[in-house]
């Protein structure tokens, strides 16, 4: 489940002794504060809402070692600018995203 995800649901299943098995979806609300010299919105803030929807397997290969995967996909994400005082500038729906990743980790 990523770590920034404010609200949401995470399903996981044991399929083996070694192996589980899951899928995630929920809400992403960041907020970024722009500098005061930023040309577009000086002082301003640029918010990103996002509905993240994944996939992921995980393969206990021994006590220390792990191999895990997942597929995410970014099915909506808005960007709003904002200036200092709150004011509209922009609303952005930007098109859904594919990403997919792939760890090792070593347990010492």
């Amino acid at each position: 489940l990523p770590a920034e995800l404010a609200g949401g649901i995470a399903v996981t299943h044991n399929l083996t002794e070694v192996i589980d098995v899951g899928g995630f979806s929920g809400v992403t609300f960041r907020e970024f504060r722009l500098a005061d010299d930023n040309s577009s919105a000086p002082a301003g803030i640029l918010e990103d809402a996002t509905v993240p929807l994944g996939a992921f397997l995980v393969y206990n290969y021994s006590p220390n070692v792990t191999i895990s995967g997942s597929v995410q996909a970014i099915i909506w994400r808005e960007l709003n600018l904002r200036n200092r005082s709150g004011g509209n500038i922009a609303d952005v729906e930007v098109q859904p995203t594919l990403a997919a990743s792939l760890a090792v980790q070593f347990k010492l």
